[in-house]
């Protein structure tokens, strides 16, 4: 089959890990990938793969008020669909479907979108209301799909609507972490006194509740624990508000030394590969990847419910209250003073990890769904 994958996302991230893992380990179909933005991925991916084709290209949503440009497109985009013998069409991010959805109608091509985060009943029937309907939706954990679901179109409240998860080639990424990285990232930290290392990783947003984060490694290190607390995350990614006020609050809180603020970390192998523990404060996340990255190298993980997180986690004796900080002070500190548990817990969760969300295995799911739509198209 000839596949159309459309995504937003030009580099290796929790949108396109499953997406990547897809166009690497199939040899039976051809994909044509079109992306929004450059990044490192997109940009090498082509050369890495024969069966591969990326272009760069816009998603603009049809507007009546812009006839020339929908017609434009509209009439580019049936070219392109019938040029390259196109059969199942993947939008990796709903809302790219806008930009698709006449063209995928009138040229009959069954459409795969992924659902990404919490979406209202009226925008979602904006999305897929009408003549044009989608063939499957992918969610990427039980809690997104609950709540999106009933607000969603009648047609797509029963198989077509599909749970997925989401995760990345985890060993892959295992692999890949050299010892000598592994001991750079210390030495840049310059961290002395051997302290049990704690870190969270994410965008800089207040939905992160970050601040509870600061919160719990003070907390610790008031009890007499020797911590240091490692936040990454930041960039284009980062509310630059949200991130000088957790900024001050560390400095008034006197842990600029306890407390670090890393920023962006393209390659988080060597983060998670120090780390005693991980924290997620999220209130709210559709999966959460960093979580399972850090679970993936054993790293025993306690996190708010944060909407689809504790299915990552999966174990209730690590998941806690969105907002019950203290309570993850807690757990940190049963684990710190019974090693066996705290080995078990290590094992347990990168078992469930590369058990339950290994990407090359969601990655056969959807494939399944592509050859499962197709003679329908």
């Amino acid at each position: 089959m000839n596949i159309l994958i459309l995504t937003h996302s030009g580099s290796l991230r929790s949108t396109t890990c499953v997406i990547d893992a897809i166009v690497s380990e199939s040899r039976k179909n051809q994909y044509f990938v079109g992306c929004s933005e450059a990044g490192e991925w997109i940009d090498g991916l082509e050369a890495k793969h024969s069966h591969v084709v990326t272009f760069k290209t816009k998603f603009n949503i049809p507007d009546l008020l812009a006839p020339i440009t929908f017609l434009r497109d509209l009439v580019q985009w049936v070219k392109f669909i019938k040029e390259k013998k196109v059969d199942v069409i993947h939008v990796n991010e709903h809302e790219i479907y806008p930009s698709i959805r006449y063209a995928a109608f009138i040229s009959r091509t069954p459409v795969v979108a992924g659902i990404r985060f919490r979406i209202n009943e009226k925008f979602a029937h904006w999305l897929f209301g009408g003549i044009c309907k989608i063939d499957r939706a992918l969610f990427t954990s039980q809690d997104q799909y609950k709540h999106c679901i009933e607000g969603f179109p009648a047609y797509l409240k029963g198989s077509r609507s599909t749970v997925i998860g989401n995760g990345r080639n985890y060993k892959k990424m295992i692999a890949s972490i050299r010892s000598d990285n592994s001991a750079k990232f210390i030495g840049k930290l310059n961290i002395s006194s051997n302290p049990l290392l704690i870190g969270t990783a994410s965008s800089i947003r207040p939905r992160k509740r970050l601040e509870d984060f600061i919160n719990i490694i003070e907390a610790l290190i008031k009890n007499g624990n020797n911590v240091i607390g490692l936040i990454a995350g930041g960039g284009k990614y980062a509310d630059s508000d949200y991130e000088n006020m957790l900024k001050v609050d560390i400095i008034n809180k006197q842990l600029t030394k306890s407390c670090l603020m890393l920023g962006n970390l393209d390659d988080l192998s060597p983060f998670y590969s120090n780390l005693d523990f991980f924290v997620s404060t999220s209130e709210l996340e559709t999966f959460g990847m960093s979580v399972s990255e850090a679970m993936a190298f054993g790293v025993p993980s306690i996190g708010y419910e944060g909407g689809s997180v504790q299915e990552v986690i999966g174990n209730k004796d690590f998941i806690v209250t969105n907002g019950k900080w203290n309570e993850i002070v807690a757990i940190i500190e049963n684990l710190i003073k019974q090693p066996d548990k705290y080995s078990a817990a290590s094992k347990q969760q990168k078992e469930r990890i590369l058990n339950n969300f290994d990407a090359p295995a969601l990655a056969a799911k959807v494939e399944a769904i592509y050859e499962d739509i197709f003679p329908n198209g």
